[in-house]
């Protein structure tokens, strides 16, 4: 099926993600110090065990970069300095590492933020224009998107799921897709059947709405049994 997918590029949407996002790069400065100061005082065997270690590092910044200098000490038997000609008896490599904000990556992040797209397989703009669409997304009231918020939840059990296989991967997220189709679509027709018939349900607070979540129906129909 053709379709068509405006990009749409939201203010509102950008300053709460931006907002997030400089939460999320301070608790990755944190993270890094942390793991900077490990490094910095772990001592290694050779030359090429310290390269290692800081391609490891470099590879876990998404944000940050850093330059480091790569040195030795040896080490001698005994306390005190060591005599001229003593031998010493092992070699210790260390790392000197200076780390700075990656502008470039942090743009490139911020760029992408508040940016959505609205998809159609109505291809003709002058049936649908863009702005039409935009609106008709707006109305809904419900959206799929907001379901995402689930993944986050520790009832949906996402963190316990490891997939290395990309087809597996694409698999699970078609199936979550279509579950938070179906799940909006379930809560869509909840609240407008409440509405048309001036109905209301009790919520966790304890007060009549006629806009409940679909979570909470099932909460009610739990100890319902047939």
């Amino acid at each position: 099926m053709r379709q068509r997918w405006p990009i749409i590029h939201s203010e509102q949407a950008y300053e709460r993600e931006i907002k997030t996002f400089e939460k999320n790069l301070e608790k990755e400065r944190e993270r890094n110090a942390e793991d900077l100061k490990h490094l910095r005082n772990e001592a290694y065997a050779c030359f090429a065990d310290v390269e290692k270690a800081a391609q490891r590092f470099s590879k876990r910044l998404k944000h940050q970069k850093f330059d480091y200098t790569i040195y030795f000490r040896n080490r001698y038997n005994g306390k005190g300095r060591p005599s001229k000609d003593a031998q010493p008896e092992m070699v210790q490599w260390y790392i000197d590492v200076a780390i700075s904000d990656d502008e470039q990556a942090i743009e490139e992040t911020k760029k992408r933020k508040g940016i959505f797209v609205v998809a159609t397989n109505e291809l003709d703009t002058s049936v649908l224009s863009d702005m039409q669409l935009l609106e008709a997304y707006k109305d809904q009231g419900i959206s799929v998107g907001r379901g995402f918020r689930f993944l986050k939840d520790p009832l949906f059990y996402a963190e316990s799921l490891y997939l290395k296989s990309p087809k597996r991967i694409m698999a699970l997220l078609m199936v979550v897709k279509l579950s938070l189709l179906n799940y909006s679509i379930a809560e869509m027709r909840v609240r407008s059947a409440l509405k048309e018939n001036r109905q209301h349900i009790w919520n966790q607070k304890n007060k009549p709405t006629d806009n409940p979540t679909v979570r909470w129906v099932f909460m009610i129909f739990e100890d319902v049994l047939l």
